[in-house]
């Protein structure tokens, strides 16, 4: 299936580039990619755990999307921001319930080197990390959140729209940044990309510190880390449901505190040598990764 929907895009594309009368020839093969990220993203939330250690060409084609996607994300220019959106989340999605997967077919193209490049990613487009190792591609990626939010308001003088406007840009930020989430946890399953880890400091032991430490104020409806038959985010799937303001605080810590678990979980069962600082860690009564 896979291999015919490459053939469909090579040709599609083809199509479209001798065809100079499709002025929009860009945003075409944008929207071409932002469906295609969606069959993998919904595939990836049904493949059966095993599944690609013995089907070595699914494999391989969940690990060509994950790095053309990384690329075409670092590549792109940040007035494609819109665009890009789905993207992430598509990728993020895919990394969320495939990473442990790659792990254990000992695949070269999903290294420690990879990971650590795609959980350098997804920490820039998560805003509560509690880490100033990623600062400057945080700003970056809020950045890039300003200048379209700030484009689209000199475009329209009515304020509803506006609201509405930053309430639906603000819903698919926070869809983005959990599923990024998500998927950090699922890339800690595996050897160690971060050497300082082993003395309980670093990036990783920093991200997993905050969840224990600081909740979020909310977190999208219908994700729990625990399940990972949740349902998709509304914006793109269609279904599922929508942040809800009336969500209290207990309910997303109690999400964050799960999704910390699960990530500390995956880091240790694959990092048995980090058992002991982590020991130490756990020994003072005022330690965050007491349950």
């Amino acid at each position: 299936m896979f291999g015919e929907l490459a053939s469909f895009v090579e040709e599609v594309s083809s199509e479209a580039e001798g065809k100079s009368k499709w002025k929009n020839q860009k945003s075409r093969r944008e929207d071409l990619r932002i469906h295609i990220a969606n069959i993998y993203r919904t595939i990836a939330e049904k493949v059966w755990p095993g599944m690609l250690s013995r089907k070595a060409i699914l494999r391989l084609h969940f690990l060509k999307f994950i790095e053309e996607t990384y690329r075409h994300i670092c590549a792109s220019q940040s007035d494609s921001f819109q665009e890009l959106q789905p993207l992430r989340y598509a990728l993020a999605s895919v990394i969320r319930y495939l990473a442990p997967e790659f792990v254990e077919s000992k695949s070269e193209k999903f290294d420690a080197r990879i990971r650590k490049k795609l959980f350098d990613l997804l920490l820039s487009w998560c805003d509560d990390t509690g880490s100033t190792w990623s600062l400057e591609n945080i700003s970056e990626y809020r950045r890039e959140i300003e200048r379209y939010k700030l484009g689209q308001h000199n475009r329209s003088r009515e304020s509803i729209d506006k609201f509405n406007f930053d309430k639906e840009v603000f819903e698919q930020v926070e869809a983005v940044q959990w599923a990024s989430m998500n998927a950090i946890a699922s890339l800690l399953y595996g050897p160690s990309f971060d050497d300082n880890a082993r003395k309980m400091t670093g990036r990783v032991i920093s991200w997993i510190n905050n969840l224990f430490m600081e909740p979020a104020y909310r977190a999208p409806f219908g994700f729990s880390p625990a399940d990972p038959r949740t349902p998709s985010y509304t914006k793109y799937t269609g279904d599922g449901g929508r942040v809800s303001a009336g969500r209290d605080k207990q309910k997303s810590g109690h999400l964050r505190l799960l999704l910390a678990k699960t990530a500390l979980k995956n880091l240790l069962q694959t990092n048995l040598e980090l058992f002991p600082a982590c020991i130490d860690q756990v020994g003072f009564i005022s330690s965050p990764y007491l349950p």
